[in-house]
């Protein structure tokens, strides 16, 4: 919850790992239906701070503007009779922004007779349990929830699951959506209702739709155009038109264009609360080092950005037409040369190499220049090409 990582207590390994889509395709987990619905609501001009949405807007707009809010509601009710099969047959969870905007959502579908409850973090150990039951044997039909119920919870049987609120983590976004994976008898899947709006522009759609994907080489812009052919086995994305158009503006904005990485790059410090750097940008967006490299090097945007100072290299071009060939190295054996060998570079004996270290030091060589070393201790060598690939491993480093 505090936003920084755990791996620094196990020396950054990951023992063992299973990802969403593999769980789903290993029935772990129950398949899923998601509905990507249009918002009446747009939160594109709303305050945005550090790391999401101002939660208190939010909660005025989805609550105390009622025309806003009751329009919204009914909305929701709308779409629910529109994508659900059976009412009758649904327990579902509703993630809220606020105790106020959980309450008003419980009374509202409980005057359109949907028998619906609120539960918030200071409900009691009682209400909770009672809640679960009530939940479980049909006496409701919606439980709507905010801070409680992300993790923890184990209610099987609930098949809907309702986002009524923007989720900028994508830890809390899977936590949720997890509430309702759980396998149960009779289940057949999990009908999931996301209501989307036209968005903040640091909001981050692109991350959140490439966790619900199986493995695949393919953008969200694609998937997304081309009907998520990539989703696990048995599950179902779709998206309203107008929903669909918000996500793509918002990612061609974001990270589709060089202005978009340029404008996140110029507040990522303010919006993540972490140091600006190519590791943490990355991790940070769940970015593929590809979408900076298809743009320009990262030093260059962060100088776009007016976050670094200005510099001069006259290799620049070659040196950025590299990174997008580099980046892709997938040899351990050769990376760990280069991280040994590149920094001493200026100073290397290369009759000191043995064959394959003279081999992997070539390829490098082709890597950077598009040809072949024909003699490593020419003065053209030392003079312009060994300085150049050593300000290239500065560079990024």
């Amino acid at each position: 919850m505090d936003g920084k990582s755990i791996l620094d207590y196990f020396n950054g390994r990951i023992a063992a790992e299973i990802r969403l889509p593999e769980a789903i395709d290993r029935k772990l987990l129950c398949p899923f239906q998601y509905f990507g619905v249009s918002d009446t609501v747009e939160l594109s001009d709303l305050r945005w701070i550090r790391g999401g949405y101002d939660k208190h807007d939010l909660s005025n707009l989805y609550v105390l503007n009622r025309v806003v809010a009751e329009r919204r509601a009914d909305h929701v009710i709308t779409a629910l009779d529109h994508y659900v099969t059976d009412i009758n047959e649904v327990k579902g969870l509703g993630f809220c922004v606020s105790v106020e905007h959980a309450q008003f959502m419980a009374e509202w579908f409980n005057g359109q007779g949907i028998p619906s409850m609120a539960l918030v973090g200071n409900s009691s150990d009682e209400e909770r349990y009672t809640a679960k039951a009530r939940l479980v044997n049909g006496e409701l039909r919606f439980i709507f929830v905010v801070d409680i119920y992300n993790e923890g919870v184990d209610i099987p049987e609930v098949n809907t699951v309702l986002f009524l609120r923007p989720t900028e983590s994508l830890t809390i976004f899977l936590q949720q959506l997890g509430r309702g994976l759980r396998l149960a008898e009779g289940k057949e899947c999990l009908t999931v209702l996301d209501f989307i709006g036209q968005a903040n522009q640091n909001y981050n759609f692109e991350e959140k739709f490439a966790a619900l994907l199986s493995n695949t080489t393919h953008s969200v812009q694609y998937e997304l155009k081309n009907g998520f052919v990539s989703a696990p086995k048995g599950c179902y994305i779709q998206l309203e038109k107008k929903a669909a158009k918000a996500i793509l503006d918002n990612i061609k904005h974001s990270f589709g264009l060089r202005t978009g990485l340029i404008g996140r790059i110029a507040t990522f410090e303010e919006d993540s609360g972490l140091p600006l750097n190519l590791a943490n940008f990355l991790e940070y967006y769940h970015l593929d080092i590809r979408a900076i490299y298809k743009k320009d090097s990262f030093s260059r945007l962060c100088v776009l950005a007016g976050v670094r100072e200005d510099f001069a290299e006259a290799i620049e071009p070659i040196l950025t037409k590299a990174f997008s060939r580099l980046c892709v190295m997938d040899s351990r054996r050769w990376i760990r040369f280069l991280v040994e060998y590149l920094p001493q570079l200026n100073e290397l004996d290369f009759n000191t190499l043995s064959p394959i270290e003279k081999r992997m030091m070539q390829m490098l060589y082709v890597s950077v220049w598009g040809k072949a070393a024909e003699d490593w201790k020419s003065d053209e060598m030392f003079t312009v090409h060994i300085p150049g690939i050593s300000f290239w491993w500065r560079w990024i480093s």
